[in-house]
């Protein structure tokens, strides 16, 4: 493709997303949701553009103009995709059918409350007693950590997450007692087993995540290779559950429960970003997103109604910095912020707020 080619579908696409932004802040955005949803399924590169456009709008910069020195990095980056999906201004039915059923499909990858409470107490009565040699890996509330384990793996922990790790002479077995962490597998013959309440996953050289959620559901999600998520519940009327999953897939279960038969894997709503604090999210709940950034939060983040709540958003978000991810969110939907010691709360309306700081609607 030649280069004058590739720049013009370049600005074609950035084009396209910048409407696409204008539209999903405006009257028409739930009306035309799916077809938003399908156009951002049917070429990776339409996420691409639609989350820089947000990011530049989170940073108070201009939607449309000239960036040229990084729309010439970004040719380069693009090429591979624009030369096997060209972007088309119009969608074909068949795409959008297949981005309902994958929306459909998709389940959230956090369940927790909108507001901050106090985390459930860890899983620590489904653990046997470490063997001797084994060590424990802890994160401050605030902290994203990354651990080189002795067989050359590597483990980072999101913030307030605890995880037990003995690595034997036939085995590797860790254990998530709280919160959320990334397992990037080093290959070799001893299995790479993780525990996290009454289920196991069971991988060999790749990376995943596995996630306690404050509602006691066991999330795994899949970046790379090939788990086996499996039950560990010997309770009378248990079933051995099994289920692979491929890459992009996530799967989740409760915790004191395990895995059952018929429990299948969907496709992730949420992308592989979160060790860096920066996270792309699609058709996400804004009270799930607010109750990701809450782990990082020391003025907890709420919101006014359940109706601000299960309003979703897609874009990319940075959740180790609450405060900028609500004043973000409060730009994006359109709402206001009202602040307090105590907390920051997205509001339809600053009306009702009377003396306490509060940012109008945009």
């Amino acid at each position: 493709m030649e280069d004058s080619e590739m720049r013009r579908q370049h600005d074609e696409l950035r084009q396209e997303a910048a409407d696409w932004f204008a539209i999903m802040r405006g009257p028409e955005a739930e009306a035309r949701r799916v077809e938003f949803e399908a156009w951002l399924a049917c070429n990776p590169a339409h996420r691409r553009f639609y989350n820089r456009i947000a990011e530049t709008f989170s940073h108070g910069k201009l939607l449309k103009g000239t960036e040229n020195e990084r729309a010439a990095n970004d040719l380069q980056a693009d090429q591979k995709t624009l030369l096997l999906a060209p972007a088309k201004k119009w969608l074909g039915a068949g795409c959008i059918v297949a981005t309902v059923l994958a929306l459909g499909g998709a389940s959230l990858y956090f369940q927790a409350l909108p507001t901050v409470s106090k985390p459930p107490a860890d899983l620590a009565h489904s653990a046997s007693t470490p063997s001797n040699g084994a060590r424990t890996f802890v994160t401050a509330p605030n902290e994203v950590k990354l651990f080189q384990l002795a067989d050359g793996s590597k483990l980072t922990l999101d913030a307030g997450s605890l995880v037990e790790v003995d690595l034997g002479a036939s085995s590797r077995t860790l254990h998530l007692v709280r919160g959320h962490a990334r397992f990037d597998v080093a290959h070799e013959k001893r299995p790479f087993v993780v525990r996290a309440g009454n289920g196991s996953i069971t991988a060999r050289g790749t990376i995943f995540d596995v996630t306690i959620t404050r509602e006691r559901t066991v999330m795994v999600h899949l970046l790379r290779g090939a788990v086996d998520v499996s039950s560990d519940f010997q309770g009378r009327h248990a079933k051995k559950a099994s289920v692979r999953l491929a890459p992009g897939q996530q799967f989740g279960f409760a915790a004191e429960q395990g895995p059952t038969p018929d429990e299948k894997p969907t496709r992730s709503s949420i992308a592989s970003q979160w060790t860096d604090g920066l996270r792309e999210y699609e058709s996400v709940r804004v009270a799930d997103l607010l109750a990701e950034a809450n782990r990082h939060a020391k003025i907890p983040l709420q919101i006014a109604s359940s109706e601000i709540g299960n309003i979703r958003i897609s874009g990319m978000f940075r959740v180790t910095d609450p405060e900028g991810l609500a004043r973000n969110v409060a730009d994006l939907l359109g709402l206001g912020l009202a602040s307090s010691p105590h907390a920051r709360v997205l509001v339809r309306s600053c009306h009702d707020y009377g003396e306490v700081n509060c940012r109008p609607p945009s």
